[in-house]
């Protein structure tokens, strides 16, 4: 017998089947097996010497289970990206959060507004006022938007308040409102992006270098446009929204003369980014434009929106300034126009001069007379010391109609 592959001893015998694998083998013992798992070249496992080969316990798994194994991991990981979409779903936004250096990562239209303003360079400055600066944003495609910059005095305890407030101004649509087109917000202020309105503010062409005198037609038409805004701003929306800063500065006119409020929802956001509750009393408003009761407030409310429209509607009629000038020390247009006006109810001696030079025959025309008296009378009304005699934006849109007139919800909108 050859001792090359394996050694034979006594009973019971012993068989070397590779370097390292021992099996013994007892004669009459047929469950014992020689184990060539990785030595298929070895002599004893290639060599006819009667062993027969070991079954291996462990066997492959069924179609069956491979199936059940891949179903379940399906399941699992569905489930995984379910819930981390509830997880993003649930997750207090941020909407539109401003990276916090340079340009890298901003949103496109973002990143378009920095480049076109010269990363808000002062050369854009088109407005200043008391909620923010505003700059001209020409775009590359010819379009140009306004932005506004609002200092949040670096409050952000109230910023999920903030984000409730400006998304709410986002989705108001009226045509006499200034639509929000897009926003962002940083650290410390805020941008709000609008439509550029080619024929700048009221105050522009009331009291600036406007080319042309705005003929009574259109001072009309702004007035009654601007009442329709506040009308819906107070009685259509939900809740009611009170401006708290109705002025020339802030009815912006487009390139038909439309009048557009802007600025509407401002005065309730930065309440929020000053931690300031919106029933406490900040000092809201414009010295002229401010109702007498607001100096002595605790709450905002519809009645002081109504007395600063009332000064509005003197300017239009008499092209004069809230606090002008031409005044005396410690009046105002409202104490001038309720005095004149009571002396002799003419409406010429209250107009704005410019009217009649551009027009010479306007006064002669009864109509015209009789809707500028009506106006004034609107005007009176909304300027009255005590707020409880001042007429809603309803009413006052009402009797500028005139009573043959009916109230319809043509410019009607959407909050």
């Amino acid at each position: 017998m050859s001792h090359t592959t394996y050694c034979q001893v006594q009973y019971p015998r012993l068989y070397l089947a590779s370097s390292s694998h021992l099996h013994l083998h007892s004669v009459g013992n047929p469950s014992l097996c020689i184990d060539c798992r990785g030595n298929q070249t070895d002599e004893v496992c290639t060599s006819n010497t009667g062993f027969k080969p070991c079954q291996s316990k462990r066997r492959g798994l069924t179609i069956v289970e491979v199936a059940a194994i891949s179903l379940a991991t399906t399941v699992v990981v569905f489930l995984l990206l379910g819930l981390l979409c509830l997880i993003i779903a649930w997750r207090p936004k941020r909407y539109h959060e401003m990276a916090a250096a340079g340009l890298e990562g901003l949103p496109l239209l973002l990143k378009k507004v920095m480049e076109a303003t010269e990363d808000l360079n002062e050369k854009h400055i088109i407005g200043r006022g008391g909620h923010g600066t505003v700059y001209k944003v020409p775009m590359d495609n010819g379009e140009i938007f306004a932005v506004k910059k609002v200092n949040f005095a670096g409050h952000r305890g109230e910023s999920r308040s903030m984000m409730r407030e400006i998304k709410t101004i986002g989705k108001i649509r009226h045509r006499n409102l200034i639509k929000l087109e897009d926003f962002w917000f940083r650290k410390d202020y805020g941008l709000l992006l609008y439509n550029y309105m080619e024929n700048g503010s009221l105050h522009d062409v009331l009291h600036g270098n406007f080319e042309e005198t705005i003929e009574w037609a259109v001072r009309f038409r702004i007035a009654l446009g601007t009442a329709h805004a506040l009308e819906y701003l107070h009685n259509d929306c939900n809740p009611p929204i009170v401006h708290c800063d109705i002025k020339p500065q802030n009815i912006l006119l487009d390139s038909d003369m439309e009048p557009h409020i802007s600025d509407f929802g401002i005065a309730k956001l930065l309440d929020h980014s000053s931690g300031v509750s919106t029933q406490s009393m900040m000092v809201d408003g414009t010295i002229g434009y401010m109702a007498p009761e607001m100096a002595f407030a605790t709450s905002k409310n519809k009645a002081s929106d109504v007395y600063s429209y009332g000064v509005v509607l003197l300017e239009l009629i008499t092209g004069k300034e809230a606090v002008d000038p031409s005044f005396s020390e410690g009046i105002d247009i409202v104490t001038w126009v309720r005095s004149t006006w009571d002396a002799d109810h003419d409406v010429k001696t209250i107009a704005d001069p410019r009217l009649a030079d551009a027009d010479q025959e306007l006064f002669l025309d009864s109509s015209v007379t009789e809707q500028v008296a009506r106006v004034v009378m609107v005007a009176l009304r909304c300027t009255e010391k005590d707020p409880n005699k001042r007429p809603t934006m309803r009413d006052a849109v009402k009797e500028l109609l005139g009573p043959n007139v009916p109230l319809t919800k043509a410019n009607a909108g959407s909050c």
